[in-house]
């Protein structure tokens, strides 16, 4: 029997359709001078707010956990925590960790909704977590990394400390706050309408069974789409940061710095 050998256009044909026939994905059809549509949470929020993680985004990872939240009251029976029982951002090793079965068992009961939409809900909140600890404005990242430069190059410790004296400094309202408008704002960016109606819809079911520091009044949910949270984010890292009198928590100031931005 003859030995025959494939050319390179044949090999690459081949493995395309096997690709194809094995259901796995591909970008689809792109228009030159075109960005296709941004799904992925980590992503979405970068580019919704204008700004990047440095010195890296932080690792995602899904985890079997399944923690519990144990009701205290006949209020708290309704609750499903977010960063108790959905997901958490760790600040110390820049992670964002997924509980995927819990995920799953809410979605099926009591929310009633899909899987895949609650997920991202999730993952947005926990990203805008990470985004606060670790986001750079675009227009300031050239400044941030050449106020970086030890030496020859860029030294991000330096950096990543002061964000995050800046970031444990903050109280859990305002990190609840912050997380909550972020991701509000970055599902108002959303394509196609469709889904973004449904996220949001999803959005205001959920905060409806957090604790009272995951509310946004219904002025915020209805204007801080349109908001810019530059200066807000601006104030959150800032070292030192003023530092509010117990007449006026963190969060008061965060919302007026929010408000500043209402059209």
């Amino acid at each position: 029997m003859k030995n025959t050998r494939c050319t390179p256009d044949e090999l690459a044909r081949a493995y395309v359709v096997t690709r194809r026939c094995s259901g796995r994905g591909s970008r689809g059809d792109i228009q030159p001078g075109t960005i296709p549509l941004v799904q992925h949470p980590a992503v979405l929020i970068q580019a919704a707010l204008q700004e990047t993680f440095r010195p890296t985004a932080p690792t995602e990872v899904y985890s079997e956990d399944q923690p519990s939240f144990m009701p205290r009251s006949a209020e708290e029976e309704n609750w499903i925590p977010i960063d108790m029982l959905l997901g958490c951002y760790t600040m110390k090793t820049r992670t964002v960790t997924i509980f995927h079965r819990n995920i799953e068992r809410f979605a099926n009961h009591p929310l009633q909704c899909n899987v895949s939409d609650l997920e991202t809900i999730v993952r947005l909140h926990e990203y805008a977590h990470a985004l606060v600890h670790l986001g750079v404005f675009w227009p300031e990242e050239s400044k941030v990394i050449r106020d970086c430069l030890m030496g020859q190059e860029t030294n991000w410790n330096a950096f990543l400390r002061d964000r995050s004296r800046a970031y444990r400094s903050l109280q859990s309202d305002t990190h609840e706050f912050l997380a909550q408008t972020l991701s509000w704002i970055t599902i108002g960016v959303l394509q196609p309408l469709t889904r973004r109606y449904v996220l949001q819809e999803l959005f205001v079911t959920l905060m409806s069974r957090q604790p009272a520091h995951y509310q946004l009044t219904p002025d915020m949910l209805g204007k801080s789409c349109y908001a810019d949270p530059t200066a807000l984010l601006s104030w959150v890292r800032e070292t030192p940061r003023y530092k509010p009198t117990q007449r006026q928590p963190q969060r008061q100031i965060a919302e007026a710095l929010l408000r500043e931005s209402f059209p």
